[in-house]
């Protein structure tokens, strides 16, 4: 099971075009868009970008690349609105988010990570990717890409030479023990596994990566697969996870909650109303969820929508806290903007925006283990074996309730 932490060397690298995004609308028209803006203000921008534009095309020396200009001056105008979670994306980006927020990626289907050493281990292989299918596997150290070795290499200068456009081919070499493997791998589209899952004596382990247009069904089914297995608890495992949609992570909630608010919006000039709701089906299982400090948005709704309910208490450290949510839209051109729209709110408790959740149980990684993260196997995770510790004791002691004295009655 594997995170995303990007902190010192232990750095996951998904080779796909990454996305974190939260709701998608299609195009508006200028004429649209011009509409809604003040008259005033529209008309002081485009007089000063007519003024900087004249004197540039009058006096400049150089060559203009025009849809080089253009992106600028969407990037530039995005840039001075001052929303750290707006972006402006280019038409190529821009199919590329859209890929990403349907869980559709281009590239291997790989993660790896860097131990102090310098070595470039895979330690995840998604299901039915090419790696997948050309046979990489779990452990493999990379040795070589496209002819250059990796030593003295940082993390993102391997994922450059590894990461490509759909139809080429990514060449490299990985050690397996004692064997030295090339590989060729054609770059494709596949489907991102953003949930996996196991069983650990007897209580259930869901990872959740992300939360795109497909997790919330993946999610389901490891649930219904679990429960058919005969849990007895699940840890969720919610750590790294920078978010999705809030739809797969309301559909999630959904298949887990009782009747009942799910979470509320409050947008620019509307009153707060309830945007997602939870019918009356649930899970009546005990549960724990594991959060660190690159745990955000949807992934800190999914802890805190659970907490709320009394359905689970949260491990691990203290959450990012971005408790807003931002609209992708396409543009007439085919590029694309992101940029906040509104506050989400818990079901019951307060928004955690620039807050963070704090975790009812805080376990701290070592610098060790942090660096390491990706490599720790599941006994040696403490932030885990807390939540497997603390879901023993709680079935424990709801045995111990249910089991009848062992005393025989006296007749009187």
């Amino acid at each position: 099971m594997s995170k995303r932490i990007p902190l010192g060397l232990t750095i996951a690298l998904v080779l796909l075009t990454a996305a974190i995004s939260i709701s998608v609308t299609m195009a508006v028209s200028l004429k649209q868009f011009n509409g809604k803006l003040d008259v005033g203000n529209q008309a002081a921008i485009s007089l000063k970008l007519s003024e900087i534009d004249s004197k540039i095309r009058s006096e400049y020396m150089g060559a203009i690349d025009e849809a080089n200009l253009q992106d600028h001056i969407a990037a530039g105008y995005i840039a001075g609105i001052g929303d750290r979670y707006a972006s402006y994306y280019s038409v190529e980006e821009t199919k590329d988010k859209l890929n990403s927020l349907a869980g559709s990626e281009v590239g291997l289907g790989l993660k790896v990570t860097q131990t102090s050493d310098g070595s470039v281990i895979v330690f995840d292989v998604m299901a039915d990717a090419p790696a997948q299918k050309a046979g990489l596997q779990e452990g493999d150290v990379i040795t070589e890409v496209e002819g250059q070795s990796v030593t003295g290499m940082t993390l993102y200068q391997v994922r450059d030479l590894l990461i490509g456009a759909v139809g080429t081919t990514a060449n490299f070499t990985v050690a397996r023990g004692e064997e030295t493997i090339p590989f060729s791998i054609l770059r494709e589209n596949y489907t991102n596994v953003s949930v996996s899952y196991s069983v650990m004596d007897g209580i259930g382990y869901v990872s959740v990566d992300e939360f795109n247009e497909s997790t919330d069904e993946q999610f389901i089914a490891a649930m219904e697969d679990l429960q058919g297995q005969g849990v007895s608890a699940v840890v969720f495992d919610m750590r790294n996870n920078l978010g999705g949609t809030l739809d797969s992570v309301a559909k999630s909630l959904d298949y887990l909650l009782p009747e009942g608010p799910i979470v509320y919006k409050t947008a620019k000039n509307s009153s707060r109303e309830v945007l997602y709701s939870s019918d009356a089906e649930e899970v009546e299982l005990p549960m724990m969820v594991l959060v660190n400090g690159q745990t955000a948005s949807a992934a800190e709704l999914f802890a805190c929508a659970l907490r709320d309910y009394g359905k689970a208490q949260l491990v691990g450290t203290l959450t990012y806290g971005k408790g807003c949510m931002q609209n992708f839209e396409q543009l007439s051109d085919g590029s694309g903007i992101n940029f906040t729209v509104a506050n989400f709110d818990p079901p019951k408790s307060e928004n955690f925006d620039g807050k963070g959740l704090i975790p009812d149980f805080e376990v701290t990684l070592t610098d060790e283990q942090t660096e390491n993260f990706y490599l720790l196997a599941q006994e040696d995770d403490p932030q885990l074996q807390k939540a497997l510790s603390l879901l023993r004791e709680s079935l424990s002691a709801t045995s111990e309730e249910s089991s009848p004295s062992s005393e025989e009655p006296s007749a009187e």
